[in-house]
């Protein structure tokens, strides 16, 4: 029990340090390094890697005022638990304005204590505040795990203001609505 205590105390006075190494923080790595083995080794704290939907797919239509946009770039930028700098990927709507965005999925290993975080944000030709369109987050592996199903005729009005729909555990923050939508 006392190992058990002696662990849990490294890893979190560990896993609250920065991130620049000093000689004197390197060999802290080195007992850090050593803590994650052993409590790997115990199967309490280890990793367990496995596949996650980051972005379910979406697919609907983009209008300004009703009118379709069409040949309108779409930025998704997508952070995950272990990578908050995230990750950019674009897309063009047709020439009525229609958008298929397709899942990302990414293998991480996860440490047993930690809950997996995704968010996903669109984005019209920048990724700035006034261009956003469509926010969720996601707390867990599954596709769908943030919507609950596939959004049908799922349409986002740029000239709309934001509005926070309750769904999962976190909801989604957008300018969009769809079939069946709370």
């Amino acid at each position: 029990m006392k190992l058990l205590i002696s662990l849990l105390t490294c890893i979190t006075i560990l896993g609250c340090s920065g991130e620049s190494m000093s000689e004197e923080s390197s060999s802290i790595k080195v007992v850090n390094d050593n803590v994650k083995k052993e409590s790997s080794m115990l199967g309490i704290f280890g990793e367990k890697e496995e596949k996650y939907v980051i972005s379910s797919p979406l697919a609907g239509t983009l209008v300004k005022g009703g009118i379709p946009q069409a040949n309108t770039k779409i930025i998704r930028r997508l952070t995950w638990s272990g990578n908050d700098t995230g990750i950019s990927d674009h897309f063009i709507t047709d020439n009525k304005g229609h958008f298929d965005i397709p899942i990302y999925e990414q293998q991480l290993s996860i440490g047993k204590l930690t809950e997996f975080v995704g968010t996903i944000t669109l984005y019209i030709d920048s990724e700035s505040d006034e261009n956003f369109f469509y926010h969720s987050s996601k707390r867990s592996a599954e596709v769908f795990s943030d919507t609950g199903a596939a959004l049908e005729e799922l349409v986002c009005d740029i000239a709309q203001a934001e509005a926070l729909v309750e769904i999962s555990r976190v909801g989604i923050f957008s300018r969009c609505k769809w079939k069946g939508m709370p």
